[in-house]
């Protein structure tokens, strides 16, 4: 099994070294001359580096992808000034990989100058470049919301007065549970067409804690399915995002409510940093990654590429617009969805809200 390299003078990094490698993502740490301080698993990999590495060792000397990361090292060390490079080759042939690689230059506490290296296979951001393809059926949406939230308006006022009304007449507090639900959510959906109908209004961005917003939308789940097994995996260390907690509950449910209306009996919520995340022509050195992972018959092959253009869907009942309004709601943020390959052939979106302020790419 690769190991990964540690220079004899950052042994007092260690904590943060182990935390390296438990990255998915290939990182590479070096001191000023460009030599190798730190290899995570993932970047002795990608490197085609197997066994034991040297400490101290000139990353040039790991093969072509090592030349070529060397090069821009230097230049990255040199200016003070973090550096993406697109599409780096590494391997040969049937094994040839494509790396985009971010250089971020680092003050170490004991004055000297290190490099952090992130190498992120191209084909984990191809996905992302949709931001900029969906944008342009975005107004066509606009117009048949607006459509929409004029007729749903109306019997709102009604749904939440029978609610209000049938609550005061239970006893059982477990049952005035689910009318509190139906009263909280009839508001949410008021606001929401109001929303639709102004659909120019700018997003309200506060901080909003997306554990909120995910506890609120296993809430509706449970009331409206308890018979679906529902799994957290939340990351507790994970910041506000700047947002809006209406907003962020309707994309979230809209993901969960696809799942349940696939067939799926399991559905599981995580939360996870993500690190050099690329929207757009943008990358962000973290963003908060929700993902919903269920365990349905997944998405046809033949709408994978089209499943969150509206009107489209995988069921002859579906309406096609759940997906697509909750992709509308995550370029709101700033960030996006992704369908992923889920290496247990579940069917796993990604929503990815980028934290900060990313550079360009």
């Amino acid at each position: 099994m690769a190991s990964a390299v540690n220079a004899p003078e950052a042994t007092s990094d260690s904590a943060a070294t182990v935390g390296l490698d438990e990255l998915s993502v290939g990182v590479v740490v070096l001191d000023a001359e460009t030599r190798i301080l730190h290899l995570n698993p993932s970047a002795v990999t990608d490197l085609g580096v197997f066994g034991r590495a040297e400490s101290g060792r000139p990353l040039a000397d790991h093969g072509p992808l090592g030349r070529s990361l060397a090069a821009t090292a230097e230049r990255a060390i040199s200016e003070r000034q973090p550096i993406t490079e697109r599409a780096l080759a590494g391997g040969a042939g049937e094994d040839e990989r494509r790396f985009d690689a971010v250089f971020t230059p680092l003050e170490h506490g004991s004055g000297g100058a290190r490099l952090l290296i992130e190498l992120i296979p191209v084909s984990w951001h191809r996905d992302l470049d949709l931001w900029q393809r969906e944008n342009w059926r975005q107004s066509a949406l606009d117009r048949f919301a607006r459509g929409l939230a004029h007729e749903i308006k109306n019997p709102l006022g009604g749904v939440r007065g029978a609610a209000q009304l049938l609550s005061r007449s239970l006893t059982d507090p477990g049952l005035r549970e689910y009318t509190d639900v139906i009263v909280a959510e009839t508001d949410r959906l008021a606001r929401l067409v109001d929303r639709l109908q102004r659909r120019d209004a700018p997003l309200r961005r506060v901080p909003v804690n997306v554990h909120q917003a995910t506890e609120r939308v296993c809430a509706l789940v449970r009331a409206r399915a308890p018979d679906v097994a529902l799994e957290r995996d939340y990351d507790p260390s994970i910041p506000p995002v700047e947002g809006e907690l209406d907003r962020l509950v309707q994309g979230f449910l809209n993901l969960a409510n696809n799942a349940l209306e696939a067939g799926a009996r399991t559905l599981a919520i995580r939360t996870r940093i993500r690190r050099a995340v690329t929207v757009a022509d943008r990358t962000y050195r973290n963003a908060v990654a929700v993902d919903f992972i269920d365990d349905g018959p997944g998405v046809p092959a033949e709408i994978r590429e089209l499943v969150f253009y509206p009107l489209v869907s995988g069921r002859a009942d579906g309406s096609g617009l759940g997906l697509s309004i909750a992709q509308s709601i995550a370029l709101e943020h700033g960030g996006v969805i992704r369908l992923i390959d889920d290496p247990d052939g579940r069917t796993l979106f990604q929503w990815l809200i980028p934290l900060g302020q990313g550079h360009a790419s």
